[in-house]
């Protein structure tokens, strides 16, 4: 097998437990370097819906963020009890009538863009109240949700 491809939409990619790369995205209004995972079994190209999926994440990257910051904080008020006892020191977490954008950067750090091979992908991030199972921004044709990663994995 060709464990490296140049994809007419995805551009140079390389198999490692699926296609994948690293790329400079600006997320969350910062640029940074995430890998790009395109999910694949062995000998499996990149699929077309995948191709569509991640098109519409480049072309909507900017909207996506701005979503994906409301839907945190939404998710942050709404479980912070949860959220305050996976935390050393539940003190150090802003109250919610109090939360900004910025608090929720700093908590929430995308590290992969997971393209599944039925269209729906998902922003895969660190976060600081769920060191384990980490959060998972995902889109799908019902519109965006937040999750544990384990959702879309």
């Amino acid at each position: 097998m060709n464990n490296k491809i140049n994809d007419p939409s995805f551009g140079p990619m390389e198999f490692d437990y699926g296609w994948c790369k690293e790329e400079e995205i600006a997320f969350f209004g910062q640029t940074g370097s995430v890998e790009i995972l395109a999910e694949a079994d062995i000998g499996q190209p990149i699929s077309d819906v995948q191709r569509k999926a991640y098109a519409l994440f480049c072309d909507g990257t900017d909207a996506l963020s701005d979503d994906a910051l409301a839907a945190l904080k939404e998710y942050y008020i709404e479980n912070l009890p949860a959220i305050g006892g996976q935390v050393d020191d539940p003190t150090t977490l802003p109250e919610e009538d109090s939360i900004t954008r910025a608090d929720l950067v700093k908590m929430v750090i995308p590290q992969t863009v997971y393209f599944r091979q039925d269209g729906i992908y998902a922003v895969l991030c660190n976060c600081i109240w769920e060191p384990q199972n980490g959060l998972a921004i995902i889109v799908s044709e019902d519109g965006l949700s937040i999750e544990t990663q384990d959702a879309v994995l």
